[in-house]
């Protein structure tokens, strides 16, 4: 006898941790569901979706490719599968098969997180009026209107965002610059950064350089402006995200690993 299929009630509980970033948790409850071998091309998705926030791409991409074979005829796992795709593409670096994917997704059910993808997805592929466009519908979506600023106002808030760094950090600034790009670029950034990314930090650390031969390789922080005006609705929200940032990049230059950046409590 074929098992049945995952039902929308068993389902509810990891799309719900997934929307609170509690990847790992979802993994855990998918696991103990499929104590079966049920057909699971709904699951499939959110596993590939949660290993895409743990940042494990291959087995993402694994887990897709498995669910898409399984979903056969389960147009209710469609949706679902689309957008495992879209996210898979995007962190891939495939943002014209992402964009594809994503405008799917609108055609289909038009929201602020498809619409906001889609900017990135223009803004990767070189055409940012078209991200512009992408960003100002989302915010039609939600009744208000993600921040848009220019390169002068930009720095004007980064300067401010500068001044709110507890003092060990903000020296650190003297002599270290800060570079302000729209979107990372998978050359610059490296295949294992995320498009999606706020800030990066490239070179040697403070702990790294005490060691010879990392002269040649002078420290940088850049920042990635487009991400980061998508995440705010205004001024204050984005000066916020961009302190958090700088923060989170600055510890990386002081010597600290991923571990030691969360456990350091950045909000």
């Amino acid at each position: 006898m074929t098992p049945d299929p995952f039902t929308d009630e068993e389902l509810d509980a990891p799309w719900a941790l997934l929307d609170e970033g509690r990847a790992s948790e979802v993994l855990s409850i998918l696991t103990q569901l499929d104590d079966d071998d049920r057909p699971h091309p709904e699951a499939g998705a959110l596993t590939a979706l949660a290993l895409c926030d743990l940042g494990d791409l291959d087995a993402a991409e694994r887990a897709l490719e498995l669910a898409e074979i399984e979903s056969g005829e389960d147009t209710g796992a469609v949706t679902n599968l689309v957008l495992a795709r879209a996210e898979v593409d995007l962190l891939r670096w495939r943002p014209e098969d992402a964009r594809a994917a994503f405008e799917r997704l609108e055609a289909d059910e038009p929201s602020v997180s498809t619409r906001l993808r889609l900017s990135l997805c223009a803004d990767l592929l070189g055409d940012p009026d078209a991200g512009l466009e992408w960003q100002r519908r989302a915010g039609e979506l939600m009744e208000g209107a993600f921040t848009v600023l220019d390169g002068a106002a930009f720095d004007q808030v980064v300067d401010a965002a500068v001044r709110e760094l507890p003092p060990r950090f903000a020296a650190r600034l003297d002599d270290v610059p800060v570079l302000v790009e729209p979107v990372p670029g998978p050359g610059a950034a490296g295949p294992d950064v995320p498009p999606d990314t706020l800030g990066l930090f490239r070179g040697v650390s403070d702990l790294d350089g005490s060691f010879e031969g990392f002269a040649d390789l002078p420290p940088a922080i850049h920042l990635y402006q487009r991400n980061l005006e998508r995440r705010a609705l205004d001024v204050d929200e984005l000066r916020e995200e961009i302190r958090i940032t700088l923060f989170h990049e600055l510890a990386h230059l002081l010597g600290f690993d991923e571990d030691g950046v969360d456990a350091m409590g950045l909000a």
